[in-house]
C-alpha cells in the first residue's frame, strides 16, 4: 500500500488525463497500442525503466542533442527546449523575432530524436541531478566555445529552467538574462518532504515499471499545449518522442530538485511567465493542477527572497509564445533593455 506521500505524487500525475487509448512512445508517430489484459494497464515488474534498453547507442556525456544558430540580430540568446521535443517547438518565436536576436537553439540529449547520455551507476541518486548538471556543464561550454557575451536564456518547461537557473546560481557573469516559460521551480510535496529521496523511492515504486500505455495517460492531456488544437496534438506527440527511460530519467531528476531555497541567491534578471489559460479550465481540477505546477512555487519563492518577476499570462497555454506572442517579444525586450 502507497504511503501518503507516494499516494500524493501518483494523484498528481494522474490529474492529467484518465486512462484512455495512448499511444505508444516507441512506436511510429501516429500508431496506437491498444491496451490488454497481459500489458496489466499500469505496471509490469519484468520492466525496468530506469536503465536504457540493450542495444542502446548513447550520446557523449555533457552534450547536446543538437544546436542549431538561427536569425540575424547582435543580441545572443539560447533556447533550451525542455519536455521532450526539439528545438523546432520556438520555430515561430525564432521567426517573429530574427531580425532581433541571434539565437542557439538547443534540443537537449535524448530529445527531439537525439540520444540520452549514458544511464549513471545503479543506485545513483536522483537528487544528483546527473543528466541536468551534465546538460548544465554543456551549457557552459556552448557559452565559452561560441565566445557568447552575456546572453539571454529561454528555457521552456521545468527541466530547461534548472539548467538555465542552476548555471546562473554558478555562473551570474555569464548570462545577462533568463526568460522561464511554463516551469515551476519546486515539484509540489507536502511540507517538509525531501524531494530527493522522495523521488528515489517513487522511482523504484512507480517510475521503473509503469507501461507505455500508463505513461501518456499521465501526461499532461493533448489539449494544454496551445490555443490552437492541431498545433497543442502536434506538440503532444512531440512530447512523447524521447524514449521512456529518457522521459523519467529527466522527469525524476527535475521533481528531485527544488530550486525554491536557493533562488534567493539569483543575481542574474529573471522574468517567470505561467500560462494563465481561461476562466473555466482554471475553474476545474485542470485550473487546480496548474495553479500547484506553474504558480505556486514562483510565488513560494518570491515570499523566499527571490529576486524574479513572475507574470501568469492570460489565454495562454503552455507554448505561451504560441498563444500570446508579445508577452515574450516584450519580455526579452526587458532583459536586454536592462542588461545594457
Amino acid at each position: 500500500m502507497l504511503a501518503p506521500m507516494e499516494t500524493f505524487i501518483l494523484l498528481t500525475c494522474l490529474l492529467a488525463a484518465p486512462l484512455v487509448q495512448t499511444p505508444d512512445s516507441h512506436a511510429e508517430s501516429g500508431a496506437f497500442k491498444q491496451p490488454t489484459p497481459a500489458d496489466r494497464y499500469r505496471q509490469v515488474a519484468s520492466r525496468d525503466n530506469l536503465v536504457h534498453p540493450p542495444g542502446y547507442v548513447t550520446a557523449a556525456p555533457g552534450t547536446f542533442g543538437e544546436v542549431v544558430e538561427r536569425g540575424r540580430g547582435d543580441t545572443p540568446v539560447i533556447l533550451l527546449a525542455g519536455l521532450g521535443p526539439s528545438w523546432r517547438v520556438f520555430d515561430s518565436l525564432i521567426e517573429a523575432t530574427a531580425d532581433d536576436y541571434r539565437f542557439h537553439a538547443v534540443t537537449l540529449a535524448g530529445y527531439g530524436g537525439s540520444s540520452a547520455p549514458p544511464m549513471p551507476p545503479p543506485g545513483t541518486s536522483f537528487g544528483e541531478h546527473t543528466w541536468l548538471d551534465a546538460s548544465r556543464a554543456a551549457l557552459a561550454e556552448l557559452i565559452e566555445e561560441r565566445e557568447l557575451e552575456r546572453p539571454l536564456i529561454v528555457a521552456f518547461y521545468s527541466d530547461a529552467a534548472r539548467i538555465a537557473l542552476r548555471h546562473a546560481l554558478q555562473h551570474p557573469d555569464q548570462v545577462g538574462g533568463i526568460l522561464v516559460l511554463s516551469a515551476s521551480p519546486r515539484f509540489p510535496l507536502p511540507p517538509d518532504t525531501p524531494h530527493g529521496p522522495a523521488m528515489d523511492g517513487f522511482a523504484d515504486q512507480w517510475f521503473k515499471t509503469v507501461t507505455e500505455i500508463m505513461w501518456p495517460s499521465g501526461m499532461w492531456p493533448a489539449d494544454i499545449y496551445a490555443n490552437d488544437s492541431a498545433l497543442s496534438e502536434k506538440t503532444w506527440w512531440d512530447v512523447l518522442q524521447p524514449s521512456l527511460p529518457t522521459a523519467i530519467r529527466y522527469t525524476v531528476e527535475t521533481w528531485a530538485d527544488d530550486l525554491v531555497p536557493d533562488l534567493a541567491r539569483l543575481e542574474t534578471p529573471t522574468l517567470v511567465l505561467s500560462p494563465g489559460f481561461d476562466d473555466e479550465f482554471m475553474a476545474g481540477m485542470a485550473g487546480t493542477v496548474v495553479t500547484e505546477r506553474f504558480h505556486a512555487g514562483w510565488r513560494a519563492a518570491i515570499e523566499a527572497g527571490a529576486p524574479l518577476e513572475h507574470t501568469i499570462v492570460p489565454n495562454s497555454r503552455l507554448l505561451i509564445w504560441e498563444d500570446q506572442p508579445a508577452a515574450v517579444h516584450a519580455a526579452l525586450a526587458q532583459l536586454v533593455a536592462g542588461d545594457d
